[in-house]
């Protein structure tokens, strides 16, 4: 049984010991994800102009940002073991999975806001029986999305309210990031990322003890 406090005390004790690679990956993926907005000036040349900076902008989301997200989850998986590569961030585009990749977090993403349409609640709920869609994915870039789907649900069958704490619980740092102007965040995403990790990890383990999967199916992760 996980708690607030024990996974937050995990990713604690893995961040103090590679701090500086966590944050370099946090950072990098941000860099890459912002990259369209470097397109906002251009986009003010005209309407044709901006349909097309807007066109980018989603292609680069599903092709680029989705593999960069399931690569960030990876590396942070990886380095509760030992000193992952940071280079780990880039896996997922060379993986054998790649276009598993896209297909699966596009269709989460359509999951998702297609049931957001309904009301809002609705939408959370789904968000959260889908959380772990890419963290599955980090450890098998090859797992079809039903499969992904299927075994997230369960994984979060009845932890979809601790998950909310769990995310409640960063509200004094969404807050704190705010009143600082953005000051706080290298110290907050990756403890959050770091979190995040562990929070999988403790679902995983319920996953398996329940027989929802195997390690034919989640292989693991290195040690390095």
């Amino acid at each position: 049984m996980w708690t607030c406090s024990l996974l937050k005390t995990n990713a604690r004790r893995v961040l103090s010991r590679r701090y500086g690679a966590c944050l370099a990956c946090v950072c990098a993926a941000l860099l890459v994800t912002a990259a369209p907005l470097c397109l906002l000036p251009a986009a003010r040349a005209g309407l044709w102009v901006l349909g097309c900076a807007a066109v980018f902008a989603i292609l680069f989301c599903i092709f680029i940002v989705s593999a960069l997200r399931v690569g960030l989850r990876r590396f942070f998986l990886e380095n509760r073991l030992g000193d992952a590569p940071t280079a780990t961030l880039f896996s997922a585009f060379h993986a054998q999975g790649y276009a598993c990749i896209v297909r699966a977090r596009l269709g989460r993403c359509l999951l998702v806001a297609l049931w957001g349409l309904l009301l809002i609640v609705p939408g959370i709920v789904k968000a959260y029986e889908t959380a772990m869609v890419d963290d599955l994915l980090a450890e098998n870039p090859q797992m079809p999305l039903r499969r992904a789907l299927q075994l997230s649900r369960r994984m979060t069958q009845g932890e979809k309210g601790r998950l909310f704490l769990l995310d409640l619980s960063f509200l004094g740092w969404w807050l704190l990031c705010a009143l600082s102007a953005g000051a706080a965040l290298p110290f907050f995403l990756p403890y959050r990322c770091a979190v995040r990790a562990e929070a999988y990890c403790a679902l995983r383990a319920k996953a398996f003890a329940h027989g929802f999967t195997d390690a034919r199916e989640l292989g693991g992760f290195y040690r390095y």
